[in-house]
């Protein structure tokens, strides 16, 4: 295993105790990259932002995923990902967690 396949391993085993909120939250970050690749804006989360803090980021798998994405602590409490970062990472990244709401909360 490559070390994104086990990075994304190690996120869905901590993403199998998230809430319905947590989940849909990553997949909102998730998929509004992968739809506008070149935003600069969606590849930028805050994390003082209090909504960002409480469902996604301290919920179990939250930062394991967006980190396992290509995400990292930028400066100012931001997480980053980068314009020339590969998207492939984030598209398996939302599979998981498209997966784990349709086998959880359908």
């Amino acid at each position: 295993l490559d070390p994104l396949d086990l990075k994304l391993q190690a996120a869905e085993l901590l993403l199998s105790s998230a809430d319905l909120q947590t989940l849909r939250g990553l997949q909102v970050y998730l998929g509004n990259v992968l739809q506008s690749p070149d935003k600069v804006g969606f590849r930028t989360i805050q994390l003082a932002n209090p909504l960002f803090q409480e469902r996604i980021w301290s919920a179990p798998g939250g930062a394991s995923v967006l980190r396992a994405a290509g995400f990292s602590e930028g400066p100012r409490r931001t997480l980053r990902l980068p314009l020339d970062a590969p998207l492939e990472p984030l598209r398996a990244a939302k599979a998981i967690v498209d997966k784990m709401i349709a086998a959880n909360f359908h």
